[in-house]
């Protein structure tokens, strides 16, 4: 990235996810990439020219393609030409321009190779080590077979991958007709992605008769008539060998030169012509849908997140770990069974037009038995201002029994209207515009502190990043910028003007990316505010998106070229920001991050850039605040009740083996129901002062993040109470 790029919005930070935005979920603030041109055929540009739309976002797969119809995929594939010459130019720029300067040789081939199979087989379900085997006997010559773009054994993989596929489902289908016997003590373990290879059918026969067992137990829990039950999962395993028949060429391309490119770096990815026109929808200013990312758990479709502002916030029907097992069109009169689906074929069934109904079928997150409910959304379009900042005021008692108002600013992302800036709208829209706004509204209404937060913005424009620091300090460095060169170029506030210099806290969790973490970044090492939540996502590199025409190739490669660091010059990949008061006892150590990815750039430190702390205070002073908040965190309900709920959630999630005992699995249930009810109720209570218990809303999740913002008032409050006192008065009380 340089700095030209840095003006412009398609400077995305955002974290990973392989999650497909489901009817028009996307968070970008970005315009379509621009396009580079090349003078000759083929050839390469200097480094220098790769200046295309820099972005710094994590997406560890490609998204999700436009989905296909329903007719079986050809049964031979064959590479073309354009796919030979996509992957040379892949490998050609991976080699030249990539921040991480990794050959490719025998040890990087033979890491593509696993990691292509894996993305194939990832719960070791499917291949046989006969098969597997097999394939390692080429592993030596996978980096010869990229350069020359030859795809003989991807595709002789998924040739094998077609047949495993169909047996496996021939066998699982003659299962159901059986008496399974539900009072045997025997569970099913959903996470193999740890067992070996099958070293026979017989392994695999007994994962697949407990597998047909637990999809039999699911369905019957949830309420479908045992006598239906064979029938409908006879037709999801046919739909299964179906749905991997519709791999096309296409896709086979794409999945190889992933599994190359992300052997190196996760966030570099090539994305076939169909994908790049998905990923350009996913990056527009609007999409039309119901605002939910979704991702592949298994064979279920899952909510990943919720989009402020969209048709699922609005309902309030549809919560995160959710999944979605049917969809049916308000033309259509039967819902259609999506479990065992691909992804992008859900997300093609979700998206629609605006003002059109969709009926999804959902399994609630609390458990794999949960009783099935059907919610409508109306599809709408997902506009910027859905997404804008907003403000709120929160009324907090300080240490000596003064009650002090605490504004609030919600920035989901860094957005920016580059469109209504360049032609010269008065009224364009922008974080930096809407923050400065919002913060002259709090202070006309008195508040004695800000927290600005910052959940689950996972980036956006890095220029808005820029301007928003701006606006909580005077002139200095927010971040420095390396290049693969070893030349770090530092990006400056150069405007004198503070918006707010009152007590301000940045507010942030494991969903607070990229720009996010810039900015928290930023603040902490000026001493300007305190940084407050649970560590961030440590997302610290830089991404240009290319495309490939102009070297022979087809689609476009998203290529990290650069890292960021703060101005102490620590680095924030893998790390993230460590917060100066840790929820992280109601709020838990919540799972992902950088560091959790495979072939991560690792952490780094430069030399610091020359900046002047904005601020101080004591040391003492600090660790009061951070005493008195874990006091409350740890002792107080019902943030007692949260981080217990948060032990055993942890505790489920990483399981990921359910008993196959039909007495002991609905008790199981039940004990999730009335705990979830019980939490509610007490979470109800402390959030709105006490109402009925039926009373509509509120997931846990809500009800959690709720909590902890207010949390978060009373640590600005104690900040406020504490940072001004001396060490004297300190250590006397």
């Amino acid at each position: 990235m340089n700095e030209r790029d840095a003006r412009t919005p398609r400077n995305l930070l955002s974290p990973r996810g392989r999650l497909a935005h489901a009817a028009g979920c996307g968070r970008g603030a970005a315009a379509d990439a621009a396009r580079t041109r090349a003078p000759g055929r083929g050839g390469v540009r200097p480094a220098a020219a790769l200046v295309f739309a820099a972005f710094v976002f994590a997406a560890g797969g490609a998204p999700a393609d436009a989905a296909r119809d329903g007719s079986a995929g050809t049964d031979e594939l064959r590479p073309s030409s354009a796919h030979r010459q996509s992957a040379q130019a892949v490998v050609q720029i991976m080699n030249r321009y990539h921040y991480r300067k990794v050959p490719l040789d025998d040890d990087l081939g033979a890491r593509v190779l696993d990691r292509y199979l894996d993305l194939f087989d990832p719960s070791r379900s499917v291949f046989l080590a006969a098969d597997v085997a097999e394939f390692d006997a080429h592993r030596t010559r996978v980096d010869d077979a990229l350069r020359r773009g030859r795809f003989d054994l991807a595709f002789a993989v998924l040739e094998r991958y077609r047949m495993r596929t169909a047996e496996r489902a021939e066998a699982a289908a003659a299962l159901v007709d059986r008496e399974f016997d539900f009072s045997r003590n025997e569970d099913f373990e959903i996470d193999r992605s740890d067992v070996p290879w099958a070293r026979n059918p017989a392994e695999l026969d007994e994962h697949w008769r407990r597998r047909v067992k637990n999809d039999f137990l699911e369905l019957e829990l949830a309420g479908q008539d045992p006598e239906t039950i064979p029938e409908a999962l006879r037709t999801r395993y046919a739909r299964m060998v179906r749905r991997v028949r519709q791999i096309d060429a296409d896709d086979v391309v794409q999945y190889f030169l992933n599994a190359y490119t992300q052997s190196v770096d996760p966030h570099s990815t090539y994305f076939s012509p169909r994908t790049s026109e998905n990923f350009r929808i996913r990056m527009s200013l609007s999409l039309e849908g119901i605002g939910a990312a979704l991702q592949t758990v298994g064979e279920h479709t899952v909510v990943r997140r919720i989009v402020s502002g969209g048709p699922a916030d609005r309902s309030g029907e549809l919560r995160v770990d959710d999944r979605i097992v049917g969809v049916r069109q308000s033309r259509e009169a039967a819902m259609t069974d999506v479990v065992s689906w691909r992804l992008e074929d859900v997300v093609s069934l979700i998206r629609g037009p605006k003002g059109s109904t969709v009926h999804l079928r959902i399994l609630p997150a609390a458990g794999p038995s949960g009783a099935p409910r059907t919610i409508s959304l109306v599809r709408d379009r997902i506009e910027l201002e859905d997404q804008s900042a907003s403000r709120r005021v929160l009324e907090s008692e300080a240490d000596d029994g003064s009650i002090l108002r605490i504004g609030v600013i919600d920035v989901p992302s860094f957005y920016l209207d580059l469109a209504g800036r360049s032609a010269g709208r008065e009224n364009y829209r922008s974080t930096s515009r809407d923050v400065q706004r919002l913060i002259a509204e709090l202070r006309h209404e008195g508040i004695d502190g800000l927290v600005m937060d910052l959940r689950g913005n996972q980036g956006g424009s890095l220029d808005e990043a820029l301007q928003v620091a701006g606006l909580f300090l005077e002139t200095g460095p927010v971040v420095q910028i390396r290049k693969s060169s070893g030349r770090a170029r530092v990006r400056w506030d150069k405007d004198p003007s503070v918006a707010w210099d009152g007590p301000l806290a940045v507010l942030v969790n494991r969903s607070s990316a990229s720009a996010s973490e810039i900015l928290a970044g930023a603040i902490q090492d000026y001493r300007r505010g305190l940084v407050i939540g649970t560590r961030t996502y440590g997302k610290g590199t830089v991404q240009n998106l290319i495309d490939l025409p102009p070297y022979g190739g087809t689609g476009r490669l998203k290529l990290t070229v650069a890292q960021y660091f703060r101005v102490n010059g620590e680095g924030v990949q893998r790390s993230g920001i460590e917060p100066d008061v840790d929820f992280a006892p109601a709020a838990g150590e919540e799972p992902g991050g950088e560091r959790d990815l495979d072939a991560a750039l690792p952490w780094a430190r430069i030399k610091a850039a020359n900046f002047r702390r904005a601020g101080d205070w004591s040391e003492r002073a600090i660790a009061r605040i951070r005493a008195r908040s874990r006091k409350r965190l740890t002792e107080e309900e019902p943030f007692r009740s949260l981080g217990e709920e948060v032990g055993s959630g942890s505790g489920r999630r990483g399981a990921g083996v359910f008993s196959l005992h039909r007495e002991r699995r609905r008790e199981a249930h039940a004990d999730g129901e009335a705990g979830h009810r019980r939490l509610l109720r007490t979470f109800g209570e402390a959030v709105r002062g006490g109402g009925p218990e039926g009373e509509a809303a509120a997931s846990l999740a809500d009800f959690r993040e709720e909590l902890l913002l207010q949390e978060a008032a009373r640590v600005v409050a104690d900040f406020i109470s504490y940072r001004g006192r001396s060490e004297r008065e300190l250590a006397r009380n």
